[in-house]
């Protein structure tokens, strides 16, 4: 047992590409999933860095050995904005990041968490047979497109707060923006045009099974994914669909506390209940692979729950549902059991869920 999940610093790789990492032991023994903590671009890595700081050390406490990530040319890894082959350069990060906690901690599978950007490079890493089994995305899209123009959108709104009101618009933003710098953060035109070619669906293609010998064998080592959604917004569903390709089982779950992680730095707060719906959709897969009371407990798309298996107690707690499934009857959160619960799409907000007690404050819909 270690005495604290504090993050040890140390850079992985050799020259133009070191990544500046964090790596937090696990604080307990346990046969649980290593976990690649994936950052956001720009402001959002700022504003939501001690939020993921906060992350990883729950997870190590948890038992899960966690290493967060600077990706090339942010923070403090080697290289600028302005060098050539960003998102490969990121890719590989992600990969060599992911071999290197493997290796280091012993664990018996690799498990990503990514958000934003780092959410969509991570499922790229994942797709194109890397070593990831489990992935997390939250506010991730299947397009690097979306991305770009969600960016494109911030930095305008920004740019007219600063502009002349004597001026319409400023002769830079007349066209569309070859580079973009969002909040002051850079993405060249070289980057902005590499992630607008960058479609997670068409990797999934290339990446389906294929059949050999009559049976099919998978490209990709994902085997699960749990897609969270932000801001009431829920996800893409085309990384449903992608990811369910490549025969991977995937859970989509309400993502509470997104934007107050986004605050301004000296404002933003943990988002503490997916931090819950996180590790008990991660020590599922510990307990399936140790054969526990609750393996198999996870479900796939249009399974109907099974006769007395209702969560009306702590054993359950945050039980998760697939696309399509009602909820079930004596399963409303009314009690701090059951807080961090998850549903999935289309999904009401159930009786006596409504976030108006301490366990369930700050629940968006």
């Amino acid at each position: 047992m270690r005495d604290s999940p504090r993050g040890r610093p140390l850079y992985l790789g050799a020259g133009a590409e070191r990544c500046f990492a964090l790596f937090h032991e696990a604080a307990v023994s346990a046969e649980r999933s290593a976990v690649l903590l994936c950052p956001p671009f720009g402001w959002d890595d700022i504003c939501s860095y001690r939020s993921r700081r906060a992350w990883a050390e729950e997870l190590a406490r948890a038992g899960h050995p966690t290493l967060r990530i600077d990706l090339p040319g942010s923070g403090d890894s080697a290289g600028g904005p302005r060098d050539q082959g960003r998102v490969s350069a990121w890719t590989h990060a992600v990969l060599d990041a992911g071999e290197w906690l493997l290796h280091e901690s012993g664990a018996v599978r690799l498990a990503a968490i990514g958000i934003g950007l780092g959410g969509l490079i991570s499922a790229r890493a994942a797709l194109e047979c890397g070593p990831i089994e489990e992935l997390v995305l939250w506010a991730a899209p299947s397009r690097g497109r979306a991305l770009v123009r969600e960016l494109r959108a911030f930095s305008r709104v920004e740019l007219a707060k600063v502009l002349d009101p004597e001026q319409d618009q400023p002769p830079a933003q007349a066209a569309e923006e070859a580079e973009l710098a969002p909040n002051g953060y850079l993405l060249s035109a070289g980057t902005v045009g590499e992630l607008e070619r960058l479609e997670l669906d068409a990797l999934a293609t290339a990446a389906a099974p294929a059949p050999v010998d009559g049976r099919s064998t998978p490209a990709s080592s994902v085997r699960r994914v749990l897609l969270l959604a932000r801001n009431r917004l829920m996800p893409d569903a085309r990384l449903v669909s992608a990811f369910e390709l490549v025969g991977a089982s995937v859970t989509v779950a309400e993502g509470p506390g997104y934007g107050p992680m986004m605050l301004e730095p000296q404002e933003a707060r943990p988002p503490t209940e997916v931090f819950a719906i996180v590790g008990a959709w991660l020590a599922r897969a510990g307990e399936q692979a140790s054969g526990g009371d609750h393996a198999g407990d996870e479900r796939t798309r249009g399974e109907r729950p099974r006769s007395g298996e209702q969560a009306s107690g702590g054993d359950h707690a945050g039980d998760e549902r697939t696309r399509g499934e009602r909820p079930r009857s004596g399963e409303q959160a009314t009690g701090g059991d059951h807080a961090g619960d998850e549903w999935t799409r289309g999904e009401r907000p159930r009786s006596g869920k409504q976030a108006t007690g301490a366990d369930h404050a700050g629940d968006e819909w």
